[in-house]
């Protein structure tokens, strides 16, 4: 008899605990985002020792696994974020990570944009994309970002008539295809071999906008 009715008191127990997650930990279950967490998210920049960069050096050490070196080229992100010299910014849903870029003042580029799989579509990638070059002073700077993110960061491309590199581990955002960067980045690959139906179209787009200032 005590037993049974210690073992009742451990399920009533459990039931408890279950509808006691808090919203944060519930929300990671759901499969949509919806309207009221998109308009929640909060944009901003990560002051040195905010306990939320953190997070981002734990989150890109797996989204951003395939590029070379990825520990070490991280842990120096998190020591110049610490120092100020590393501008990091967030979306975040209360305490969770939904976003991340990481600037490089230095080169006048974005070294990284990342979303969470289930908030991309809703123009995450493009406020942060928009929030880097006000700070880098830099209007449509040289982005990498991992290949995963080819399809949420497509649309910057085609709105901005930029080249978009989307071969290798790391793909490359550019405004023209002479950086000797975005080069590096894509790997020694052919002409032939870089062109792709994506960068063809952004490519038509950017010699339509050339042409509609000089008409």
């Amino acid at each position: 008899m005590f037993a049974f009715q210690a073992c009742r008191a451990l399920i009533i127990f459990s039931a408890q605990a279950v509808f006691a997650l808090p919203t944060t930990l519930a929300m990671s279950t759901t499969a949509q985002p919806t309207k009221s967490q998109i308009n929640s998210l909060v944009y901003e920049q990560l002051l040195p020792g905010d306990p939320m960069m953190a997070k981002v050096r734990d989150m890109a050490l797996v989204t951003e696994a395939e590029r070379e070196n990825v520990r070490p080229w991280i842990d120096t992100i998190v020591r110049e974020q610490a120092d100020g010299h590393r501008p990091v910014f967030i979306a975040r849903l209360f305490h969770n990570l939904v976003g991340y870029m990481i600037l490089k003042p230095r080169d006048q580029k974005i070294s990284s944009i990342w979303v969470d799989r289930k908030f991309r579509g809703a123009g995450i990638a493009q406020r942060l994309y928009g929030m880097g070059f006000v700070n880098l002073g830099v209007s449509n700077p040289y982005t990498a970002f991992i290949a995963d993110m080819i399809d949420e960061m497509r649309p910057l491309a085609q709105t901005y008539a930029l080249v978009l590199d989307d071969l290798g581990p790391v793909c490359v955002l550019n405004p023209d295809d002479r950086e000797p960067w975005a080069t590096a980045a894509i790997g020694s690959k052919s002409k032939d071999e870089k062109i792709s139906p994506i960068r063809e179209q952004a490519t038509r787009l950017m010699r339509q906008k050339i042409a509609s200032y000089q008409g």
